[in-house]
């Protein structure tokens, strides 16, 4: 009788055991959801898109230079007026043979020490994800890091994902992929 049982759970515990492997996760589900839907979402900020060349990044970045707007070349700096306090924007794009991918942008707050606690990192995120929030209608989920367990602010929009995390004691990294490319996925 014993071995009869034996014989019976053992391939029921592994079925349940690929089960759960095979298993997608509520983000996995939500990026599928999302590139089914159909929807672009292309924009980035300052004019910056996904799909734009390196070359019409470049010469955009040229005209925005000009204009007093971005200085830089290898990475790019832009001071950010639309959150509550100035913020220091450092940025550079990833590119593959389509275009803009991937955009990581570094953050902080102008002014920010450890005793200006309204100007922390933690502030900021808050302040960013407020930010897209109303600026694309788009909700950010919370979500662990996998790496660092910190907190993890994302925002899916069609192909467009937006992830707001804490990266060092003073900066923030706001990200864009496209998921509809490789790169960005």
């Amino acid at each position: 009788m014993k071995r009869y049982f034996f014989l019976m759970i053992v391939p029921l515990l592994l079925a349940l055991w690929i089960m759960q492997c095979t298993q997608k996760s509520e983000y996995q589900l939500r990026v599928e959801r999302e590139l089914a839907s159909g929807v672009r979402a292309d924009s980035l900020f300052l004019g910056y898109h996904f799909g734009m060349s390196k070359k019409a990044f470049m010469d955009h970045s040229w005209q925005l230079n000009k204009e007093g707007v971005i200085a830089g070349y290898a990475t790019i700096g832009h001071t950010f007026t639309e959150l509550p306090h100035p913020a220091l924007m450092e940025f550079f794009p990833e590119f593959d043979e389509n275009g803009i991918v991937r955009m990581p942008v570094t953050m902080e707050y102008r002014g920010w020490a450890p005793w200006n606690e309204h100007l922390s990192p933690e502030v900021l995120m808050k302040d960013l994800v407020h930010l897209y929030e109303s600026k694309y209608g788009e909700r950010f989920d919370v979500m662990p890091n996998e790496t660092t367990g910190d907190s993890v602010y994302v925002s899916i929009r069609g192909n467009r994902l937006i992830r707001v995390y804490k990266e060092s004691v003073s900066e923030v990294m706001l990200e864009f992929s496209d998921l509809s490319t490789e790169a960005g996925s």
